[in-house]
């Protein structure tokens, strides 16, 4: 009984922390985010934006690629889901001007 107690509680452990991991992660992106739309609203710079953004982008996954490959692979989902809300916007942008 013991052991299985154990286990559990270290599984419960290690999930709690995960998920603390991804909500920070997640935040930090929120901001990035954040701070890359006040670059495009103040400068209007849109091949800075998109290589900042681009850079940022590449950090985020080669830094998650060497520390958790499969928390990288949730996080893809997230960031796949704001990169086209971000890019679709930019390029509706670029157009009228």
């Amino acid at each position: 009984m013991n052991i299985a107690v154990t286990t559990t509680t270290v599984f419960i452990i290690i999930i709690i922390v995960v998920i603390i991991i991804i909500i920070i992660v997640i935040i930090i992106i929120i901001i990035i985010i954040i701070i890359i739309i006040i670059i495009i609203t103040t400068h209007l710079g849109s091949s800075i934006t998109a290589l900042s953004i681009s850079a940022v982008g590449i950090l985020i996954m080669h830094m998650w690629r060497v520390n958790f490959s499969w928390v990288s692979r949730i996080l893809r989902r997230f960031r796949d889901t704001h990169y086209t809300a971000v890019l679709r916007s930019r390029s509706s942008g670029s157009r009228k001007t």
